[in-house]
């Protein structure tokens, strides 16, 4: 009997501890979660900058189906208008970007032109000296006999 006893508490007591760490979980603070984000304005790049921003958090009202057709339609249209907006700061960056991109793509493009030209000259240049280094010697050897 005692043995029963002992076995039934060891096995509530196995039981319990689980189920209480559990409940004990409780939800971090608004504070802690904007405190331990990154800072927004560095990535570990100088010069350049994130742009993050909380998320999104959808407003909560009571009675959106009680509403009349109207009132859900405006209730909709307010709920996605900050969609709207991040979505259209993301074009302005990605139109920023990809602008940024050609520039560079351009200037590439340039300096390997330039470069290019530069080493057509000199070659020109150096076969042009290995000629009329070799047409001199011809004449001077023409000359002598």
């Amino acid at each position: 009997m005692k043995t029963r006893t002992i076995f039934a508490l060891l096995l509530a007591a196995t039981l319990v501890v689980p189920a209480l760490a559990q409940n004990n979980s409780t939800p971090r603070p608004a504070a802690t979660i904007q405190s331990s984000r990154l800072n927004p304005n560095s990535d570990g790049h100088k010069g350049r900058q994130r742009h993050r921003q909380d998320p999104l958090q959808p407003e909560t009202r009571e009675g959106f189906w009680a509403a009349s057709t109207r009132s859900r339609a405006r209730i909709c249209r307010s709920a996605n208008q900050p969609i709207r907006d991040r979505i259209n700061e993301l074009d302005e960056l990605t139109a920023a970007n990809s602008k940024a991109i050609k520039d560079t793509d351009l200037r590439a493009q340039q300096g390997i032109q330039l470069a290019s030209a530069r080493q057509r000259s000199r070659s020109a240049r150096h076969r042009g000296r290995q000629q009329g280094a070799g047409g001199a010697a011809d004449a001077q050897q023409a000359h002598t006999v």
